[in-house]
């Protein structure tokens, strides 16, 4: 800016420059163990169906939020990833196993899903007691990033692990 349109250089001379740095440091990756007992903590089977999808593939969380039943691709063992939801618009696929496919099978029969998503939101009922809350309707949007969050940080705190737990963790414990 100070070059180009003020035309005045010797301002930003004067100006230090901060230095991005990234820390060394990886991120702390769930054990199995760990893994294992936040999904045996995690309450609702609707979320604990998402969180084993993103474990098992390595799925970003606006990846699997936006899976489609179409998408599932059985046969093939994969599952599609069209570019409309993939980070860099570019389409790709993720393997998808046998007990993973039983598990999302599982989860399509339990939940009576209505339309194309596999993990819809659920409607927002305030006046909904919150013991039947997860009997609200399902939306026509897939779940909200904010609401799986909360529900991993529930069955995290429930499973008592100390280590900081999100979705893109879950990302990260599959590439390990």
């Amino acid at each position: 800016f100070w070059f180009r349109t003020l035309g005045r250089p010797e301002v930003m001379e004067t100006v230090t420059r901060a230095k991005w740095r990234r820390k060394g440091e990886l991120p702390q990756v769930p054990t199995v163990f760990e893994m294992r007992s936040l999904f045996e903590a995690t309450a609702d089977p609707f979320y604990r169906v998402l969180f084993q999808t993103i474990y098992a593939t390595g799925m970003r969380s606006r990846e699997a939020r936006n899976l489609q039943v179409k998408d599932i691709r059985a046969s093939e063992g994969v599952i599609h990833l069209p570019a409309e939801y993939a980070k860099g618009r570019k389409a790709r696929h993720v393997p998808l196993g046998d007990t993973l496919l039983a598990l999302l099978r599982a989860h399509w029969r339990q939940c009576q899903l209505p339309g194309p998503l596999v993990f819809p939101a659920r409607v927002w009922c305030p006046n909904f007691p919150p013991r039947i809350r997860s009997e609200a309707p399902w939306a026509g949007h897939p779940v909200s990033d904010d609401a799986a969050n909360l529900e991993l940080r529930r069955a995290q705190v429930a499973a008592r692990i100390e280590k900081r737990i999100t979705l893109h963790t879950l990302r990260h414990a599959f590439a390990t």
